[in-house]
C-alpha cells in the first residue's frame, strides 16, 4: 500500500522552511505603512466584530507578532523562489492585526496594495496543524491494521485525509459524545475500548484511528465556530504535538498560511479588486462565445461565473498554487486542500458541488464551497502519483466534509473544547510506539492452557537459550507428557527443534510427525523441510500443504517455491500470496519480482511496500529503487533513507547516487560515506568523485562568473552546469538563456536537458531542434530521443544517423541498437563499433554481444574488456557469461565478482549460483542478498534454495 504524503521532511520545500524557522529575524515591515494599515482596518474590524454580535475593539488593533508571522516572513520568499512573479509577492506588505475574528483579505491604502491575515486566522491555522499532524501520526500507526481489516483495500491511500469527512460515525459523533460520554472512563472506554476477539495490535489500531476521527471533526466544527465569530471557538493544545509525526505541524502551518497570503495577493495581481474588472479580455470573449454557441433543451440552464465573486475565488487560490516553486506545488496544494476541507461547515452552499455552481451564478458576491475549491484545485494541479484515484479521495474526503448530523451550535462551546482537550490527552499517549496502557482492556478470561516461569516448557526454552542443550531436550521430554494438549504439542516441536539443531535428524522427524499428527501448523512445516533435504518433494509438498492450511506462512512460502521450481507458478503465486496475507515479508519480495517481470509495476510497489512495511532486508533497495526508475524522487530518497538505517548497504549506495543527480552533494557524499563504512568498496570511487565536487564547489565558480560577464559564452555555459549540479535550476537556465540571445548553440542544448528534467517536453523540443538546427550534435542526438521517447522511431533514427556522421558515440549505439532490432544485424556490428571507437561503453558491450553470437570469442573478450575499462558494469558481466558458456569457471567467477564490485545484479546472480554449485554455500548467500537487493527477479528464489540446503528456513518457535 502506497501512503501519499506529499508534506513529509524529505523535500527540498521543508530543507528551505527549515532555513527560515533557523533563521535571522526577518528586516522590519515599513512601520509608517503597517500603522496606517491597522488603522484602516479598524474601521474593517469595527464591522466585521458587529455583524457577528461581538464587542468591537476600541483602537487600531497592534500587530501580531507571534513565531508563526516571523518564520513565515523568512519562509515566503524561498516558497516563491524562481517565479517569474517573486518580485510581485515580494512588492505586496502582508499585516498581521491582532485581532480575534478570523480574517483574510486584500486591500489598498493610497494605491499600494496590502494584505491583511488576522490573529484569529492564525488561531485556527495553528489549532489546524496540530491537529493534522496529530491524526496523521494517529492513523500512520493504525494504517496496518486498518489495511488488514479491509476485505479489498485501495492500492494507494492520501494519509493525511483519513479521518476528514462528515461527522456520521454511530456512536463517535461530537453530539453523542458530549451527550453519553462526556468525559473520564466513560469516553476512554467509548474510544479506547478493547474487543477480546482482536489482538492487542489490532485493538490500539481501531483506537488511534477513532481517536483521530473525534479530533478531526472537533477541529472542524471549531473552524466554522470561529469563522462565525463564537468566542473561544479555538482551543490550542498547551504543546504542539509530541514525539515523531509524519507531519511537522509548524511546517504544515507555514504551508497553509502561505496558501492564505498568496491566494490574497492573487487578488492583486490578477485585478480583482479593480472597480468594473470582469476577467481578462480573453476570459470574457470565451464565455461570450461559449454561451452563444449552445442550444439549451427543456431543463437546461447555462452557468455563467465569469465576473463573479467565486470565479476570483477560484483564480485566486489557482494563483497560489501557480506562483510558488514548482518543488513547491504539490506540498502547498496538499496544504490549501486540507485547509479548505476543514473550513468546508463554514461556507456550506448546497452540499453539492454542481448546484453549487448553479446558486454562485445568481450570487455574484458569493464565494464557493470549499469543497468546490478543493475539487477545481485538484482537479487542475494533480500531477504524478497525485493524479486519478488519490486526487478523486481527496475531493470526495472534503465534499462529505460539509455533513454534520449535530444540530448546528446547540452544544456550548466549552464542552467542545474540554472534550478536544481530553482526547488530546489520550492521542499524546497513543501517538507513541509504547505498550498499550492506555487502552480498556476486558477483564482476562481463564486459559488452561496458560504458562508460568515454573512451567516445565518455559524452563525448557530458557535453558535452550542459554545454550544448554542436553538440559533443554530433557525438559522438552518432560513437557511432551503434559496433560494439557497445547503445552504437550508446542514441547514436540521444540523438542524436534534441539534435537536437529544436535543433528540427530531422525529423532526429530518423529517429534514433528507427533506434533503434525496433533495439528500443530510449524511441526507440518518443518517435516516438509526435513523431506525436501532429503530429495522427497512429494512428500514435502503435502507437509507444506497441512501447514499452509494450518495458516502457517514460512510453510505457504516454502510450497510457492517447491511448485514454482517444478513449472507451477500459477500455484505458487496462490502460495505466495496466502503467506504474504500472514506477512511473510519474503513472500512479498518475491511477488514484487515476478509482478515487475510481468510489467505490473504498481503491483510489484504495492508487494515492496508490504515487504518493507515488515522490515524485510532489501525490500527498501528494491521499493526506492522502482520509485527513482517510475520518477517518484521524494517518495524514492523517503525509502532509501529506510534502507540505509536497516543497513542495506546497496540502497545507501542509490541513496547517494539519487541525491547527487539532484543537486545534493552534502546529502551524496553522506550516504556515499556511510555505504563504504559499512563494507560497500565499490561506493568509494563515487564519494571521491563527489568530495571533489564539494571542494570545488565555491571557489572554483569565481573565474566563470568573471568570464561570463565579459561575454564569454562558454564560460557561461559552464557557469550554468556548475549552478545546475546544486540544485538551483531556475538560476542556470537564467544563465543559459543570456549565453543562447548571444549565439551560443551548447546552450539550447542545456536548455534543452533542464526543460526535459522539469516535465517540459514541448520546450525542450524546441531547444533541441534550435540548437539542432546550428548543428550543434548533441542537441541532435537529444532531439532524437525526444522523437523515440513519443513514438516517432524513424525520425529518431533520422536524427541520430545526423548525430552519428558528425562523431557522437550515444547516437551510433542507439543507431546501432535500432538496426539490431530491425535484424539488420551487420549494419548494426559497424554502427556499435563507430559508438565504441568514439569511446561509447555500451557501444562496446553490445559489440562484444554480437562478435561473440557470431563465433568470434576473442574478439568479443577484448570488446567486453574495454566496456569495463571505460567503467561499464556490463562489462565484466558479459565476459563472465561468455567465459562460463566457453568452460572457464575460474575465469567466469573473477569477471563476475569484478562486475558484482560495480554493483551489476545479474553478475551477483550468476556469481551465487556458481558458489553454491560449487558448494561454498556461504559465498553464495552473500552474493544472493546483493542480488535480492539490487532487484533481481529470481535471486529471491536462489537465495531460498540456499537458506534451505543450510536448514537456515524455520519457523519462529513460540510457546
Amino acid at each position: 500500500m502506497y501512503l501519499h504524503n506529499p508534506l513529509n521532511a524529505h523535500t527540498a520545500v521543508y530543507a528551505r522552511f527549515v532555513t527560515a524557522r533557523d533563521g535571522a529575524e526577518p528586516p522590519p515591515c515599513d512601520a509608517e505603512l503597517a500603522g496606517r494599515a491597522l488603522t484602516r482596518y479598524q474601521a474593517h474590524a469595527l464591522r466585521l466584530y458587529r455583524t457577528r454580535g461581538l464587542e468591537p475593539p476600541e483602537a487600531a488593533p497592534g500587530e501580531d507578532e507571534r513565531g508563526l508571522v516571523s518564520t513565515f516572513r523568512r519562509f515566503l520568499p524561498g516558497l516563491v523562489e524562481g517565479s517569474p512573479l517573486a518580485g510581485a509577492v515580494a512588492a505586496v506588505p502582508v499585516i498581521f492585526p491582532r485581532t480575534v475574528v478570523p480574517d483574510a483579505r486584500a486591500d489598498a491604502i493610497d494605491g499600494q496594495p496590502v494584505v491583511y491575515v488576522s490573529g484569529g486566522t492564525l488561531d485556527v491555522i495553528e489549532l489546524f496543524a496540530r491537529t493534522v499532524s496529530r491524526c496523521a501520526r494517529l492513523n500512520e500507526l493504525a494504517l496496518p491494521v486498518l489495511r488488514d481489516l479491509e476485505p479489498d483495500p485501495p492500492a494507494a491511500v492520501p494519509l493525511p485525509w483519513l479521518t476528514v469527512g462528515a461527522d456520521q460515525w454511530v456512536g463517535l459523533r461530537v453530539d453523542e459524545l458530549l451527550a453519553e460520554a462526556p468525559g473520564g472512563p466513560a469516553l476512554r472506554e467509548r474510544l479506547c475500548g478493547a474487543m477480546a476477539a482482536l489482538a492487542p495490535v489490532s485493538n490500539a489500531g481501531l483506537a488511534r484511528h477513532r481517536l483521530s476521527y473525534c479530533l478531526m471533526q472537533l477541529v472542524m466544527r471549531a473552524v466554522r465556530r470561529a469563522r462565525q465569530g463564537a468566542p473561544g471557538a479555538v482551543f490550542l493544545p498547551d504543546e504542539p504535538p509530541d514525539g515523531p509525526s509524519p507531519i511537522d505541524p509548524v511546517y504544515l502551518a507555514q504551508l497553509t498560511l502561505g496558501f492564505v497570503v498568496l491566494h490574497e495577493i492573487g487578488h492583486h495581481v490578477l485585478g480583482h479588486n479593480e472597480i468594473g474588472f470582469r476577467g481578462s479580455p480573453h476570459e470574457v470573449a470565451l464565455a461570450e462565445a461559449m454561451l452563444g454557441a449552445f442550444e439549451l433543451g427543456e431543463g437546461e440552464e447555462a452557468v455563467d461565473l465569469v465576473g463573479r465573486g467565486s470565479s476570483f475565488e477560484l483564480a485566486a487560490d489557482a494563483f497560489a498554487i501557480q506562483v510558488v516553486a514548482a518543488e513547491a506545488r504539490e506540498p502547498v496544494l496538499e496544504a490549501g486542500s486540507l485547509w479548505c476541507a476543514a473550513s468546508e461547515r463554514s461556507a456550506v452552499v448546497t452540499g453539492d458541488r454542481v448546484r453549487d455552481l448553479v446558486e454562485l451564478s445568481r450570487q455574484p458576491d458569493a464565494h464557493p464551497s470549499y469543497s468546490s475549491r478543493v475539487y477545481y484545485l485538484n482537479g487542475r494541479f494533480s500531477t504524478g502519483r497525485r493524479q486519478g484515484a488519490i486526487a478523486q479521495q481527496i475531493a470526495a474526503s472534503a465534499e462529505s466534509a460539509a455533513g454534520e448530523l449535530d444540530h448546528a451550535g446547540s452544544e456550548p462551546i466549552t464542552a467542545e473544547s474540554d472534550l478536544y482537550r481530553e482526547i488530546w490527552a489520550i492521542a499524546d499517549h497513543a501517538a507513541r510506539e509504547g505498550p498499550y496502557d492506555w487502552i480498556v482492556w476486558p477483564p482476562p478470561e481463564p486459559d488452561e492452557n496458560a504458562l508460568d516461569e515454573s512451567d516445565v516448557l518455559v524452563q525448557g526454552l530458557l535453558a535452550w537459550e542459554a545454550g544448554q542443550l542436553a538440559e533443554a531436550e530433557q525438559l522438552f521430554r518432560s513437557a511432551a507428557q503434559d496433560s494439557r494438549p497445547e503445552p504437550a504439542r508446542r514441547a514436540r516441536v521444540l523438542l524436534g527443534r534441539v534435537l536437529e539443531e544436535r543433528g540427530e535428524n531422525g529423532e526429530a522427524e518423529v517429534m514433528y510427525r507427533e506434533a503434525d499428527a496433533m495439528g500443530d501448523a510449524d511441526a507440518a512445516n518443518d517435516v516438509g523441510l526435513l523431506l525436501a533435504e532429503r530429495g522427497d518433494l512429494a512428500g514435502a509438498e503435502a507437509a507444506y500443504r497441512r501447514a499452509d492450511e494450518r495458516g502457517c506462512a514460512p510453510a505457504g512460502y516454502n510450497l510457492g517455491l517447491l511448485l514454482d521450481e517444478r513449472g507451477d507458478r500459477a500455484g505458487a503465486v496462490e502460495a505466495l500470496e496466502r503467506a504474504d496475507a500472514r506477512e511473510h515479508p519474503q513472500a512479498a519480495i518475491i511477488l514484487g519480482h515476478w509482478a515487475l517481470e510481468s510489467g505490473e509495476m504498481d503491483r510489484a510497489e504495492a508487494c515492496w511496500y508490504r515487504a518493507d512495511e515488515r522490515g524485510a532486508t532489501g525490500a527498501a533497495t528494491n521499493l526506492g529503487y522502482l520509485l527513482q526508475e517510475r520518477g517518484y524522487l521524494d517518495d524514492a530518497e523517503e525509502v532509501l533513507l529506510r534502507a540505509g538505517v536497516r543497513g542495506e548497504l546497496d540502497g545507501l549506495h542509490n541513496l547517494g547516487w539519487l541525491r547527487q543527480q539532484r543537486g545534493d552533494l552534502d546529502g551524496a557524499a553522506q550516504a556515499y560515506e556511510e555505504a563504504v563504512n559499512g563494507g560497500r568498496e565499490a561506493s568509494a570511487g563515487n564519494l571521491h568523485a563527489v568530495q571533489l565536487a564539494l571542494a570545488e564547489r565555491d571557489e572554483g565558480d569565481v573565474p566563470f562568473v568573471q568570464a561570463a560577464a565579459a561575454g564569454d559564452t562558454t564560460a557561461a555555459v559552464e557557469l550554468g552546469r556548475r549552478i545546475a549540479k546544486r540544485g538551483r535550476t531556475a538560476d542556470a537556465v537564467r544563465v543559459w538563456q543570456h549565453a543562447r540571445q548571444l549565439g551560443e548553440p551548447e546552450a539550447l542544448n542545456e536548455l534543452g536537458l533542464a526543460y526535459a528534467a522539469q516535465g517540459d517536453r514541448a520546450g525542450a523540443e524546441a531547444a533541441f531542434r534550435e540548437g539542432a538546427d546550428r548543428e550543434h550534435r548533441g542537441a541532435i542526438y537529444n532531439l532524437g530521443v525526444i522523437l523515440y521517447e513519443r513514438g516517432d522511431v524513424d525520425g529518431a533514427e533520422r536524427q541520430w544517423r545526423r548525430a552519428d556522421a558528425l562523431g557522437d558515440g550515444a547516437a551510433a549505439y542507439n543507431l546501432g541498437s535500432l538496426l539490431e532490432d530491425a535484424g539488420e544485424e551487420d549494419e548494426a556490428r559497424l554502427a556499435f563499433r563507430r559508438a565504441d571507437e568514439r569511446g561509447d561503453d555500451l557501444g562496446a558491450v553490445h559489440l562484444g554481444v554480437l562478435l561473440a553470437k557470431s563465433g568470434d570469442t576473442e574478439a568479443a573478450a577484448a570488446a567486453f574488456g574495454r566496456a569495463e575499462q571505460r567503467g561499464s558494469q556490463y562489462g565484466p558481466a558479459q565476459l563472465g557469461d561468455l567465459l562460463y558458456r566457453s568452460g572457464d569457471e575460474p575465469g567466469a567467477e573473477a569477471a563476475w565478482r569484478r562486475a558484482d564490485a560495480m554493483g551489476n545484479r545479474d553478475a551477483a546472480y550468476s556469481l551465487g549460483r556458481l558458489l553454491r554449485r560449487l558448494g561454498n554455500l556461504d559465498g553464495a548467500e552473500t552474493a544472493l542478498r546483493r542480488a535480492v537487493a539490487r532487484g533481481h527477479p529470481s535471486a529471491s528464489q536462489e537465495l531460498a534454495r540456499v537458506m534451505a540446503a543450510r536448514g537456515h528456513q524455520r519457523a519462529a518457535a513460540t510457546a
